[in-house]
């Protein structure tokens, strides 16, 4: 991943965090093995960037969650979908969320995508044993 990214009012490049589909899960991690500190060479136009090592450290994971081959499955299908959908119709994540959330919104992409996301939906609850929460994709006034 390339370029920056300003994340809370912290700007943040690409080989410190990027969105990876792994193991099973998507999970955000830092790559820079430290945080940036104020020092030589470091100006007062750069930011900061905080720690960020223990974030999910309390993070209730399902059991074996590393091995449940349909999180990364139902996980990969949902993203590579999004991306390609992205990139075809040159929209970035809030216009595609927004027609995602769009009722009157019934392009077969689209429409793929809340399926897509319904199954992903299904294997998270699943790997918790929360077989009777149902995941149809609905619209409210």
């Amino acid at each position: 991943m390339s370029g920056s990214a300003d994340v809370g009012g912290v700007g943040l490049t690409g080989r410190q965090l990027d969105r990876t589909v792994s193991e099973g899960a998507t999970v955000l991690r830092r790559r820079a093995p430290a945080a940036r500190r104020r020092g030589p060479g470091i100006g007062p136009a750069q930011r900061i960037v905080p720690e960020v090592d223990h974030v999910f450290e309390t993070f209730p994971f399902p059991e074996n969650w590393e091995t449940h081959s349909d999180l990364e499955v139902a996980g990969a299908a949902y993203h590579g979908l999004r991306a390609d959908l992205m990139l075809g119709s040159d929209e970035g994540l809030t216009t595609t969320y927004n027609r995602f959330h769009d009722s009157e919104e019934q392009s077969s992409g689209i429409t793929r995508l809340r399926e897509l996301h319904a199954a992903m939906d299904r294997a998270v609850l699943a790997a918790y044993g929360w077989t009777d929460i149902g995941t149809a994709c609905e619209f409210f006034p």
